[in-house]
């Protein structure tokens, strides 16, 4: 929250259901606050991050989209390569953020994905995965 707050960045949540994921509280942890991060960081100041968890078919889905720039063509999956970076890019980081989320998401079973938003400008991260089969 400081840093939206210190960017002007009007973040809120979309879209909230009740969803059940079988994962590590640590890792979900990891995954939401890299991916918001990535949202706010990348996103001009006095833009928005949304935030989404919601249930779809058989798959828990989170959801985070942003208002910023959103990714060169061709960039998408290079992005969640350790130390990769945008060239041209001025924030400050690692280049792991997207590295670690996609360690965790193959970890925790899911799928993690980036994209730029459909009608929109900006970036979408989805998180996917499977919910747990009912005994």
């Amino acid at each position: 929250m400081p840093l939206a707050a210190a960017r002007r960045i009007d973040i809120g949540c979309k879209r909230l259901e009740p969803v059940s994921l079988l994962a590590p509280f640590a890792d979900l942890m990891v995954l939401a606050r890299n991916a918001i991060d990535n949202a706010l960081r990348y996103n001009p100041a006095g833009g928005t991050v949304d935030v989404s968890l919601y249930a779809e078919e058989s798959e828990a889905v989170f959801l985070v989209e942003d208002s910023g720039p959103g990714i060169p063509a061709g960039e998408e999956e290079r992005l969640f390569e350790p130390f990769y970076r945008l060239p041209g890019n001025e924030e400050t980081g690692s280049g792991l953020g997207l590295a670690i989320i996609r360690s965790v998401a193959d970890r925790m079973g899911g799928t993690a994905t980036l994209q730029n938003r459909e009608g929109a400008p900006g970036a979408r991260f989805c998180y996917r995965q499977s919910a747990p089969k009912s005994t």
